[in-house]
């Protein structure tokens, strides 16, 4: 027993592996919140991108915007 400074094997074995496992759901919610961030990251550069693009496309005359017209 651990109060009588008397620690079997056993113990010190079941110690070390419930240890490990009470750090597993630590690291997968760190690497979810890692993923999280690097995702809103990514978005941001994208939507960023895509109202510079929309920005500069609006700047160009009606008859010069050739990309993307649909002919009936």
């Amino acid at each position: 027993m651990v109060h009588t400074d008397q620690l079997e094997v056993s113990g010190v074995v079941a110690f070390i592996s419930g240890a490990g496992r009470l750090n597993d759901p630590w690291g997968d919610l760190v690497n979810h919140f890692r993923d999280f961030s690097l995702t809103q990251v990514k978005y941001n550069l994208v939507a960023d991108r895509v109202t510079q693009l929309s920005d500069r496309w609006t700047t160009v005359p009606t008859e010069q915007r050739t990309a993307l017209r649909i002919e009936a």
